[in-house]
């Protein structure tokens, strides 16, 4: 052991540039697990905010709706509305939320009435979500078909 110590001959050049290439090779693979957990972190965190925005639209449509006592297209003094503009998703008498990513909401309703089947759309279709809801109080006289986007959904409420 104590002439091992003793040995004066040092590193060569061999034995420096192996360990470089090992150090080399080990902080590449650090650096691109690094990167893939960020980058993988980042597709997450954007695709949970894409969905908890189209479930916040959802839960307000299904709330707004579900127990009114009418929907029309035509407008009416004491009809609340129901419109997507400029990214910003307006009900209930000018309450608003702000939207980032959901472009468009389609409102039909089924052949009985009763039932109204809307989808939210989002931009680049990363997350849309269709669902359907059952209108507690009345049925459509009429089949309803409509876009947030280019109309208005009136609709009354017992409040």
């Amino acid at each position: 052991m104590l002439n091992f110590l003793r040995n004066d001959r040092g590193i060569t050049l061999i034995e420096v540039i192996i360990s470089m290439v090992i150090m080399s090779i080990v902080m590449a693979l650090a650096f691109s697990l690094y990167f893939f957990g960020l980058r993988s972190f980042s597709t997450s965190t954007s695709q949970a905010d894409i969905q908890q925005e189209v479930r916040l639209v959802d839960e307000i449509i299904k709330k707004q709706l579900r127990n009114a006592l009418e929907l029309t297209i035509d407008s009416g003094s004491d009809y609340h509305e129901l419109k997507l503009v400029n990214n910003k998703f307006y009900y209930n008498n000018n309450q608003s939320v702000s939207l980032k990513w959901v472009q468009n909401i389609i409102v039909n309703s089924n052949t009985n009435g009763n039932i109204l089947i809307y989808e939210i759309i989002t931009k680049e279709n990363r997350f849309n979500m269709k669902n359907q809801l059952l209108l507690n109080n009345f049925t459509l006289d009429n089949p309803l078909s409509i876009q947030l986007t280019n109309q208005v959904l009136y609709y009354e409420t017992t409040d």
